[in-house]
């Protein structure tokens, strides 16, 4: 059995919401009018701005929120298309959250056509 090393902070919407501004304030963002998306095994909200920004239940994830971010970065770089993180450092720990933001993904009603995919996505996938 594992036994947790990080301090059991209950992760209510409270929590979210103080980790939500204290994350907007260090990265220069406004937290006004945030509203929440979803709270679960992360918290979303979206920014007046277009931006998501996701906290983590635990400090104990940020391995795989370290993953998360190095994925996008090369799916973005290698002509996929993907979800886009900001251009801040990332990820931030804040009140022991791991806390990434993104530039929101627009609702769309039907999928990118696959022509629109990168040649060499296409063919490694063949």
């Amino acid at each position: 059995m594992t036994v947790s090393q990080t301090p059991s902070i209950p992760f209510t919407t409270t929590e979210a919401l103080a980790t939500l501004h204290e994350t907007c304030e260090t990265a220069g963002l406004a937290s006004q009018d945030a509203r929440l998306i979803r709270l679960g095994e992360n918290a979303l909200y979206v920014l007046p701005t277009h931006l998501v920004v996701r906290i983590a239940r635990s400090v104990e994830v940020l391995g795989d929120v370290r993953k998360e971010v190095a994925v996008s970065a090369w799916l973005n770089n290698s002509g996929i298309p993907a979800a886009r993180t900001t251009p801040h450092y990332q990820p931030l720990i804040v009140r022991g959250h791991p806390v990434t933001l993104w530039h929101l993904i627009p609702h769309s009603d039907s999928p990118r056509p696959p022509t629109t995919w990168p040649a060499s996505y296409a063919n490694s996938t063949a």
